[in-house]
């Protein structure tokens, strides 16, 4: 009878079931030039399902403020053109008037009679008020086109913000399970408790014209967890 109780206790302890697993993967991106980059150095962080959640729940926020900013950029953008075109039709009245003013220069001669003398001084004056009318008139919209493309820089910079990774994930996880870096070569592996767990990491990569971000909030849900442009987060 011992020996059957120890049999017994001996099969029960290989039937248990696993207390951990190992969850291996790599995290790359493809660019436009179908250039691969794998991201070394990467933290991944194993987070618990139902803060996973909670944060991916900020979609439909980053998807409102993407949609508010894109119709904000359209509007500057149309503002910019108009203000271009008002600019260059100013700057061609502007010219005309100082032709207008250079002719009555031209024409002024001592000889004139008084009477013409007269007249060409008040053409000219006319002229001259004219165009500083106008070149004044070129600066204020010169003006207004400045501070509309200052804004639309800015609106600019918060739409790359809202329609990619960053507003899911700043902040600190309140939960954290396990944590791993990426080598060389963007690959990793991890040992997880047997939970619902989803893996989470964030990465920039300076290009010459901007910083790009990439960032994933991604289930576990076999041993192979791949982090690339699939599954990246990022608002439609």
């Amino acid at each position: 009878m011992k020996w059957i109780a120890i049999a017994a206790i001996a099969l029960l302890a290989g039937c248990s079931k696993p207390k951990e697993r190992e969850v291996s993967g790599q995290a790359f991106v493809v660019l436009n030039n179908r250039d691969t980059v794998k991201l070394s150095l990467l933290d991944i962080v194993a987070v618990p399902e139902a803060e996973a959640l909670q944060r991916l729940s900020r979609a439909s926020e980053c998807k409102t403020k993407t949609k508010e900013l894109r119709i904000q950029k359209a509007d500057l953008e149309k503002d910019i053109q108009l203000l271009e075109k008002e600019i260059a039709a100013k700057k061609e009245l502007a010219k005309q008037f100082e032709g207008h003013a250079n002719r009555f220069i031209a024409q002024t001669d001592s000889k004139n009679p008084p009477e013409l003398a007269k007249e060409i001084s008040r053409s000219f004056d006319s002229a001259m008020a004219s165009w500083k009318l106008v070149e004044k008139r070129i600066e204020e919209a010169v003006e207004k086109r400045r501070a509309a493309q200052t804004k639309l820089t800015d609106v600019q910079a918060a739409l790359r913000l809202w329609s990619g990774p960053r507003p899911y994930l700043e902040g600190p996880w309140k939960t954290v399970r396990a944590k791993v870096t990426t080598d060389a070569d963007g690959k990793f592996s991890i040992s997880l408790p047997m939970e619902k767990l989803y893996l989470a990491g964030y990465a920039t990569r300076k290009s010459l014209a901007d910083e790009e971000e990439f960032g994933w909030i991604e289930p576990v849900i076999s041993e192979t967890v791949m982090l690339n442009n699939k599954n990246m987060l990022a608002v439609p």
